[in-house]
């Protein structure tokens, strides 16, 4: 996911993904870098960022880090799965799709070297449209 793809390969990728026009064989023909900045890319060009529906989002993920190290771990992830249930249900959807898929990624950390602290990294700016350096937040 750190590597760059060949663009017109990207561009042709978020585009047919756009279109909801992607196949089994144009995936096979393009190299899992192509493949990482298009999702990349498409996750940037959303309209409303895929985790910040309206900016209320980022302002209870902030109020829960701040509390993070009062939480039991059971707690945190309790009050983060209530703040993920508030988003529009197709970006909850999406938003756990992904997750599915980067718990793939990062299954092979041993060889691609993406653990979830990298993952967030990668991710983070494309999840959230930075505001006072909201991504940067989410990533920690």
């Amino acid at each position: 996911f750190r590597l760059a793809g060949q663009k017109n390969k990207i561009d042709l990728l978020t585009k047919s993904i756009n279109m909801m026009k992607v196949s089994g064989p144009m995936l096979e023909s393009m190299d899992p870098n192509t493949i990482a900045n298009s999702l990349k890319q498409y996750l940037r060009s959303l309209p409303d960022p895929l985790l910040d529906y309206q900016g209320q989002f980022t302002e209870k993920w902030r109020a829960i880090m701040w509390r993070k190290n009062e939480l039991s771990q059971g707690d945190f992830l309790q009050e983060m799965k209530a703040c993920l249930y508030e988003l529009p249900e197709i970006q909850r959807i999406n938003f756990m799709f992904l997750l599915k898929h980067l718990r793939l990624v990062m299954q092979h950390q041993s060889v691609n070297q993406m653990s979830a602290k990298n993952l967030s990294i990668v991710f983070a700016p494309n999840l959230l449209k930075p505001e006072n350096d909201a991504a940067s937040q989410f990533s920690n």
